[in-house]
């Protein structure tokens, strides 16, 4: 007997739902179809024939790596493969498929189907439907955009939620989006899981809330809907800072931006906020004391009844049992929980002493605890009653479970709850911890948060607890350090990103209670906030731990050893993160004062990551030699260290430099040993950066058709991440090839495309060069309008941020338009500034030079050297201001140099 699945009592539950096939059931139909064996499929998808059978039969559901997998072999288009996996997820039912199913011709197009991320509920909704009706009414029949479901916990809120949304899919052919707040211990984590949900990957230093609402405004242009299950807990009075003002802030800035979307909430309270509609929901209905007949038309015991069946398949209540079946359900208010929760014990119990016990608690609950509402009493009775009648080891187990975050897995719960397999069965079987979609478990919020109590009553225990609960989760993060860059990336980016509420709980235990020293493996995964464009939560948290730690442990070279390293790698890591959003001030400051003290430590992986850091930052200050030899420092250490993934990040990155410096042969060879060590190791993701760099180098190389190909490689793989930064690093690439192949339109489309990923994400230093890119080409078309507005607009951001060799790049470009125009002096003028300037590139100083030339020949002696008085009297600064406000700089005739 399966004690968490029973393949035939699941086939008979969805007989007597009507409901559609299993995924098992389409993907059998589908490989027979395609005539292929289990043995068959099985080896195109890499997994093995006994998976395959548990997949077909219903038994387990596949990853999400091996459904892709899947979805190759079984021929499923790009198109319909999103589609399939979250199918084969669980996350839609199976009836969802059909539009994939074989054709032996082609499919004539059709409009794409709406996207429903709905959760598949694991019972049927019973006895609301009055409650449906009545929310059909108020958000269809009235102007209502938000309807905030109310009531309290455990009254089904979220599951009427779920099915609500599910019978609304017809009216919003834009996509039901719902919205899992539940497990969040922080307002600023809304946007990230909203994002998640939408599949976005944040990219680039903008605010992640402006990346989300733009992303959202240009997909969704039907009527959708959104969900946001389990607001109440980020707008309590004790939540952290502004959160409530931060969530109905964000809730009314997307009905504002999204004017085809409405939003349906649930909460224990209402937002209060203008426009919103409320629908308070009360406990199922209950028959009346003296109610005898039919008692299967109230939606509590119908609740109660299937409960039971679940626990004692053959439960069928007796007359003479009513009464007290009756009792359960008023007792308990109707509240679908607290009915679950008494139900799982008519294995062990009459309906009469189920009803005895909760009477009982309610007692006791109604004179000792009158901080507790009224309307909460009876559910705390439920739970209470529940805990009461487990053994000594349940109650153990169950109060250490409450130190998880999200869920959590059957190995996590052995090793920090010590939870064996029959202790997680005994309690799933009472329905005190539930499993997931995701084969993982959970407690219900309200039973994890009385449990927790009950855990607090034992100081010792909760401290223990916790500490190897923090243990457990960082060296969890730690683990996958290499996995990160290797060909199991994905599944690392997976298991890391399912477990994250657990990881931010175990960081925040370890830096409160000082421990510094557990946090040097972990910090080493830093590359996890990368890889998702989580920077901005990155930055938050490590400037946050850094602030912890420097008021508790000694300055500088004092101090554990293993605590100075963690701290100043945890320091360098927030500098990359600046250098990510654009504060090159503030990261320069924190790098040199951690890689002074790394140094003296000798090689290490931190080490590494730090003059990588640094050498970053020099390259887009424009100290292309400085960061040269940086990276040359990063290449002997990792070299001595036999780290491979480290030399080549150390090559590439030299390769990078070297391009800056006009060295294209050096940095072709060393992008080239880069991009074999990346392949080598699977990681796809750095491949890509490295591939763009690639092509760049062959394209200054005249070597246009193997530039071309290298960089629609990295454009294919930067979009299987939705990595938009790469993506658009990889667009204006290629503009680059075809603008030197003379194709300008097809130049001038990539180089739009680039900017318009690039502004999504406000990734600076890439929005330069597309903006040089995009004025270089309309220049030569004689667009000089164009050209002008281009480079206007890449000074403007160059100074601002501080971005010296892409503003440089957009001067000289102005320049020649100038010169163009026949605005002769003032071209030369910026052609000499911006060939003293130390920042300039190798390649830009040619061009420039080139102008100069032109120039000379042109001008007058005296003109050249009213155009060189001019320069000597400017900063960089002041004419990149000049030409932002007026679109060119002024010489006077008398060749002074004052401003007019």
């Amino acid at each position: 007997m399966h004690l968490f699945y029973d393949p035939e009592k699941q086939k008979r539950m969805r007989r007597d739902l009507e409901l559609p096939g299993s995924f098992g059931d389409w993907l059998k139909a589908r490989r027979k179809t395609l005539d292929l064996t289990q043995e068959e499929l099985s080896s195109q998808a890499g997994c093995s024939v006994f998976a395959l059978r548990k997949i077909e039969t219903g038994e387990r559901r596949p990853s999400k790596q091996l459904a892709a997998l899947l979805a190759d072999a079984l021929q499923i288009s790009e198109d319909d493969k999103p589609t399939f996996i979250r199918v084969a997820r669980g996350d839609l039912t199976a009836e969802r498929l059909q539009t994939s199913q074989p054709d032996s011709k082609p499919a004539s197009p059709s409009p794409q189907p709406a996207s429903h991320h709905l959760p598949l509920p694991p019972t049927p909704l019973l006895g609301r439907d009055p409650e449906l009706a009545a929310m059909d009414r108020i958000f269809n029949e009235s102007p209502c955009r938000l309807l905030t479901l109310t009531g309290m916990g455990g009254i089904g809120k979220t599951r009427l939620a779920i099915e609500f949304a599910s019978r609304q899919q017809s009216r919003f052919p834009g996509g039901i989006f719902f919205i899992s707040l539940a497990s969040l211990i922080s307002p600023d984590l809304i946007i990230p899981t909203i994002a998640e949900v939408f599949g976005l990957t944040f990219s680039g230093p903008a605010n992640p809330k402006d990346q989300l609402l733009n992303y959202m405004a240009n997909r969704i242009k039907q009527p959708s809907l959104l969900v946001f299950d389990n607001l109440e807990h980020l707008l309590a009075p004790y939540a952290q800072g502004n959160a409530a003002s931060e969530v109905t802030g964000l809730v009314v800035e997307i009905l504002e931006r999204l004017p085809n979307l409405k939003i349906l909430a649930t909460s224990r309270e209402q937002l209060n906020l203008h426009g919103e509609w409320m629908y308070e929901l009360h406990g199922l209905p209950a028959p009346p004391m003296d109610f005898a007949t039919r008692l299967e038309d109230y939606g509590a015991v119908k609740l109660f009844i299937l409960s039971a069946r679940r626990v004692q398949a053959d439960f069928e209540i007796q007359k003479d049992e009513q009464p007290a079946l009756i009792r359960i359900c008023r007792l308990l208010e109707g509240i679908p929980l607290a009915i679950e929760l008494a139900a799982a014990w008519v294995g062990m119990l009459s309906c009469e002493e189920i009803a005895h016990e909760i009477e009982s608690s309610l007692d006791f609950l109604t004179t000792s605890m009158r901080d507790v509402p009224e309307r909460h009493r009876s559910l705390r009775a439920a739970i209470d009653h529940s805990w009461r009648l487990l053994s000594d080891n349940e109650r153990r187990v169950l109060r250490r479970l409450s130190v998880f975050h999200g869920g959590f897995s059957r190995h996590a719960a052995e090793q920090v709850a010590g939870a064996s397999l029959s202790s997680l069965a005994s309690l799933h079987a009472k329905s005190l911890v539930h499993r997931t979609e995701s084969e993982r478990f959970d407690l219900h919020d309200l039973l994890r948060k009385y449990t927790l109590m009950k855990l607090e009553e034992s100081p010792e225990e909760l401290a223990n607890t916790k500490d190897i609960h923090c243990v457990y989760y960082l060296d969890f993060l730690g683990d996958r350090e290499g996995d990160l860059r290797n060909e199991r990336q994905h599944m690392a980016m997976a298991e890391i990103s399912a477990e994250i509420e657990n990881i931010r709980a175990a960081w925040h235990h370890a830096v409160i209670h000082d421990q510094v020293a557990k946090l040097r493996k972990p910090i080493l995964s830093f590359w996890f906030y990368d890889i998702r464009g989580w920077f901005q939560e990155a930055y938050a948290l490590f400037r946050w731990t850094i602030e912890e730690l420097d008021t508790k442990n000694e300055p500088g070279q004092k101090g554990n050893l293993e605590t100075i390293i963690a701290r100043e790698h945890i320091r360098a890591n927030l500098a990359w993160f600046c250098v990510r959003l654009g504060k090159f001030d503030e990261s320069r400051n924190l790098l040199r004062h951690s890689l002074t003290l790394l140094r003296s430590h000798g090689a290490n992986t931190e080490l590494l990551n730090t003059l990588h850091h640094m050498g970053a930052l020099e390259r887009l200050a424009g100290n292309f030699v400085l960061s040269q030899e940086l990276f040359l420092e990063m290449l002997d250490h990792a070299t001595r260290m036999e780290a491979r993934w480290y030399i080549a990040l150390a090559h590439g990155n030299v390769g990078v430099a070297k391009l800056a410096l006009g060295d294209y042969q050096e940095a072709r060879a060393r992008l080239y040993t880069a991009n074999t060590i990346f392949r080598e190791v699977g990681d796809r993701r750095i491949l890509a950066v490295g591939l763009q760099f690639f092509g760049e180098a062959l394209r200054n190389l005249g070597e246009y058709v193997e530039a071309q190909d290298c960089l629609n490689e990295s454009l294919k793989i930067s979009r299987t991440f939705g990595d938009r930064w790469i993506s658009g690093l990889s667009l204006n690439q290629l503009g680059l090839v075809f603008k030197a192949k003379e194709e300008y339109g097809e130049a001038i489309r990539l180089f739009r495309e680039s900017l318009a990923q690039l502004r999504e994400i406000n990734e600076f230093w890439s929005m330069l060069q597309a903006l040089n890119s995009l004025g270089a080409v309309y220049l030569t078309l004689g667009a000089y309008s164009e050209a002008q507005s281009a480079f206007c607009e890449s000074l403007s951001i160059a100074g601002h941020e501080q971005i010296l060799p892409e503003a440089l790049d957009a001067l000289i470009g102005m320049a020649d338009t100038l010169r163009e125009e026949e605005d002769l002096e003032e071209a030369l003028a910026m052609v000499l500034l911006a060939l003293t300037h130390p920042h300039i590139r190798l390649e830009s100083k040619a061009r420039a030079e080139g102008i100069l030339t032109k120039l000379t020949v042109l001008l007058s002696p005296q003109q050249v050297e009213a155009a060189h008085a001019w320069k000597n009297g400017k900063a960089l600064h002041e004419v990149i201001s000049e030409i932002v406000q007026t679109g060119r700089i002024y010489i006077q005739s008398d060749r002074s140099v004052d401003l007019p």
